[in-house]
């Protein structure tokens, strides 16, 4: 995962080049893969520390070490992609595939219409179901009851798991869950850290859930990854920053203001929103082009103007975009 997060923000595959044969062969874990249908058999830390896990039953064939597998795999195959590793790139995709359907038959509880912990347990932890719905494990028809349950249980994890609960709810169109959850005064939340006392990120939710803690963890620190990617949605669309997207999720926000940097230099990108419009403010650096998604809350108004005239929309699905937009300063208004 950081492999190939490195090459899409530098779009240097010089890293992935240099580390290849060990990501196929020492960190995929392929060796402990059951015969029978592909799933990795080996027992893994599920969050930490012990108690913020929601009793999630650990088994050696279990969903979070399995969906960790198959998102790697599809990591994999770009990887080798990009290095020219056809045959290699092929059989990532193929395994991913196996394992696709493995984790549906094995995992999915059709009563309770959620994930289970793992082969021969019937609990359900919201880590069985926000991590296969962060990797894209949830088919649609199943992605309703998943939320709703990954809803129902808040932030019953730690701050590690807190990145990958985040993700899943926005990649699911979740983000006014989501924005709450990073909003919240609860003893889970990073108000509680600061109502501890401390300026920066800890290793938990607060001393009560270990009283051992550090005030100084990187794994606490899931917004400020989480606002710039998810809640004004500047991630790239291809290596480098050759194209970005810029999706904003801003949920219940009337207003929001960013600096990205990336390679190619700052994206900015300022929301106002009023009772009859909603305005964006947009500048992309030299050398790259953007594709800007309308956020959800735009669905109902059909008047959008790029720089003062009609802007060409597209829609995929749901999704409605301008695509592309290229270098300068730039102005989106929806009415």
């Amino acid at each position: 995962m950081i492999a190939w997060a490195d090459y899409l923000y530098t779009g240097n595959s010089k890293s992935l080049a240099q580390n290849y044969a060990a990501l196929k062969n020492n960190k995929l874990l392929q060796q402990y893969a059951r015969p029978s249908d592909g799933l990795l058999n080996v027992s893994g830390l599920i969050d930490w520390p012990t108690g913020e896990r929601d009793n999630y039953v650990n088994r050696y064939i279990n969903t979070v070490v399995n969906a960790f597998y198959y998102h790697t795999l599809l990591l994999m195959k770009q990887i080798a992609d990009v290095l020219g590793h056809t045959a290699d790139a092929q059989q990532f995709e193929q395994t991913a595939a196996g394992i696709y359907q493995s984790f549906q038959s094995v995992f999915f509880n059709p009563a309770a219409g959620v994930y289970i912990d793992g082969e021969g347990t019937t609990h359900s932890a919201l880590h069985a179901n926000m991590i296969p719905l962060a990797f894209g494990l949830v088919p649609a028809d199943r992605k309703a009851g998943v939320v709703d349950f990954i809803k129902s249980k808040g932030m019953a994890c730690s701050v590690y798991g807190a990145q990958y609960l985040l993700e899943g709810l926005f990649l699911a169109g979740e983000e006014e869950a989501a924005i709450a959850l990073m909003t919240s005064d609860s003893p889970r939340s990073w108000v509680n850290m600061m109502r501890e006392g401390s300026t920066i990120t800890m290793e938990a939710w607060g001393e009560a859930y270990k009283s051992n803690l550090d005030w100084n963890h990187a794994w606490g620190a899931a917004p400020a990854n989480i606002i710039p990617r998810f809640v004004a949605g500047i991630r790239p669309l291809e290596p480098g920053f050759a194209k970005a997207l810029i999706g904003p999720q801003p949920g219940a926000l009337n207003s929001l203001q960013i600096k990205t940097p990336t390679i190619r230099g700052d994206i900015h990108l300022s929301m106002d929103r009023q009772p009859d419009r909603c305005t964006f403010h947009i500048t992309i650096p030299a050398n790259m082009t953007a594709r800007f998604v309308l956020p959800a809350m735009c669905d109902n108004y059909a008047d959008i103007s790029l720089d003062g005239n009609p802007a060409v929309v597209q829609q995929e699905g749901t999704q409605r975009f301008i695509d592309p937009i290229g270098s300068g300063i730039h102005v989106v208004v929806v009415r």
